[in-house]
């Protein structure tokens, strides 16, 4: 019996010594909170959350001349242009052109298919500006990666939803 009344003594003390703070106490105004959605080859698909917003950011290898910050519409719209990379690759490969490019705007963006007498098949991607970076793209990167470009919106909302700092 007294080794009961010692214990629960200890734990009182124990809990009394506890500093008194609770969550509501904390407040983070500084963050930045990234999502690493996919990698594929040279591809990656980010969606950070940051006090200015979301936005999806989209990567190849060249570093920051190789990756856009997009709004999630404009993902999302890019990411319908990709649909079609099969269909492009199909219709450059049959082409005797000695170079083939089709360009297609999708939400302030510049998607462009290209190869070479149906060779060397290519997705570039970058801002309708002057200057803007490029995201290169293989054919089998354009196609995954479109796939979870068509769902940004969905997964920007479900991150922003989760994450509430």
């Amino acid at each position: 019996m007294y080794k009961r009344i010692a214990i629960v003594i200890c734990v009182l003390f124990l809990a009394g010594t506890l500093p008194l703070s609770h969550a509501g106490s904390y407040v983070i105004k500084g963050y930045t909170f990234t999502w690493h959605v996919i990698s594929i080859g040279s591809a990656k698909m980010e969606i950070q959350k940051t006090p200015k917003g979301l936005q999806v950011i989209l990567g190849s290898l060249g570093g920051v001349l190789a990756t856009l910050s997009l709004a999630p519409s404009q993902a999302k719209a890019i990411g319908e242009v990709l649909k079609k990379t099969e269909d492009y690759y199909e219709e450059q490969s049959k082409s005797d052109d000695r170079k083939s490019d089709d360009t297609i705007e999708a939400d302030k963006c510049k998607v462009t298919f290209s190869s070479k007498q149906g060779r060397d098949f290519q997705i570039a991607i970058r801002e309708a500006k002057i200057f803007s970076p490029e995201v290169l793209l293989s054919r089998s990167e354009a196609v995954v990666i479109g796939q979870y470009l068509r769902k940004a919106e969905k997964m920007a909302a479900f991150m922003d939803k989760r994450i509430q700092p």
